[in-house]
């Protein structure tokens, strides 16, 4: 039994049989030597419409009319150096501006959610004296004429008077002396700035939680300026220097017969543009005899005090520029300058030291009692390293 079992595992079972069958067949041989090698399914590369025409290149047979010679130029583009490296460069372009594109969206993101932090309640109480400034200003000739009655009088010698006793001279006459093109471009660049530097820099102060903190209190400032200079002007006004000298009066009456446009020495620009721009804009201003205060001096003043955002130099830099561009324009005296100055010295000192709704509350340490215990320690620390 033993025996037949040995035999029975030697012996090919069916299986074995049908595969050696299959193998050793001659259909099957011939068949093996005449077929063809399978084409690859693609060549990748960076390009996905050149996997694409490949793979239509590829799947002809070898006999088939130009089959192989087409491959052979598409594996050769394949592999030229420059595809390769423009495929390169435009892959990295499209990632650096879809990066770009990210960061500048998380940018807006984070400064409208920013915007949504701040209490409405106490931007409001410190944009109040603001409001009431724009009342004024923009009802200025409505206002004149239910609180005073007839025509809007500029003073025209208590400036000019009080230019000559501080200064001896004019200096708007003097600067004037030296008109040229090119100062006048110089000299409307921070006139035009005037304009949009409260609400940029209030952009600035509310882009960043460290600057955040002295937003309000800019607010606060910047309004009291704004509505304390109008107010000087509305009862007080003045007249600039363009006024002063080109106004002509029709005898004892003082009747004003003619006199230069508001736009002073930017005519010359306008003459040179040949656009009447900055006639346009100052034809537009309900207050047109407002020398003193400056407020073209008073509010990069406000931003000289008010955590300057460039750095001091360049804030002390933007008041001397728009001084001099004041006076230059013949748009202000001197003391129109001056006053403005004063004026935010004045306002800033009664919100940092008098009273501000939003006022920092600093604990004031006594400098002696500070000073003492410096010294003890130090004593202390000495005498410590002596006995060491």
């Amino acid at each position: 039994m033993r025996d037949v079992g040995i035999l029975a595992q030697a012996l090919p079972t069916p299986r074995l049989i049908a595969v050696l069958f299959c193998h050793l067949s001659p259909l099957t041989l011939k068949t093996s030597k005449t077929r063809q090698p399978e084409a690859p399914l693609a060549i990748q590369t960076n390009n996905w419409h050149f996997n694409e025409r490949l793979e239509t290149t590829m799947s002809y047979p070898t006999g088939s009319h130009g089959g192989t010679a087409h491959a052979g130029k598409s594996l050769k583009k394949a592999k030229d150096p420059l595809v390769q490296t423009f495929s390169k460069f435009a892959t990295a372009l499209r990632d650096d501006v879809e990066k770009y594109i990210e960061g500048k969206k998380a940018d807006v993101r984070k400064f409208v959610d920013t915007l949504r932090q701040i209490p409405l309640a106490r931007l409001l109480r410190a944009g109040a004296p603001f409001f009431a400034y724009l009342v004024v200003f923009k009802f200025y000739a409505e206002l004149h004429r239910l609180t005073m009655s007839g025509d809007i009088e500029p003073n025209t010698s208590f400036l000019p008077a009080l230019e000559l006793a501080l200064f001896k001279c004019y200096p708007h006459r003097i600067l004037a002396t030296y008109a040229h093109p090119v100062l006048d471009v110089l000299a409307a660049v921070p006139y035009l700035f005037h304009f949009p530097l409260p609400f940029l820099f209030l952009i600035y102060l509310a882009s960043n939680r460290n600057r955040r903190r002295g937003l309000y209190q800019y607010i606060w400032i910047a309004g009291w300026v704004n509505l304390i200079a109008v107010s000087i002007q509305f009862l007080f006004p003045t007249a600039p220097p363009w006024f002063v000298d080109s106004a002509v009066y029709d005898g004892a009456d003082r009747h004003l017969i003619s006199s230069l446009p508001n736009e002073a020495g930017f005519q010359r620009l306008d003459s040179v543009l040949g656009v009447p721009f900055f006639h346009g804009i100052y034809a537009q201003s309900p207050v047109k005899y407002g020398a003193f205060p400056s407020l073209h001096v008073a509010l990069p003043v406000v931003v000289l005090v008010c955590k300057p955002w460039i750095s001091t130099r360049f804030a002390v830099l933007h008041v001397v520029w728009i001084t001099w561009a004041a006076l230059y324009s013949n748009h202000h005296f001197a003391v129109d300058a001056l006053g403005g100055i004063l004026l935010v010295l004045f306002v800033h000192f009664m919100a940092k030291r008098v009273w501000s709704p939003f006022q920092e509350r600093v604990r004031v340490v006594d400098a002696k009692i500070s000073d003492r215990q410096w010294w003890r320690e130090r004593t202390m620390r000495t005498v410590k390293d002596c006995n060491v």
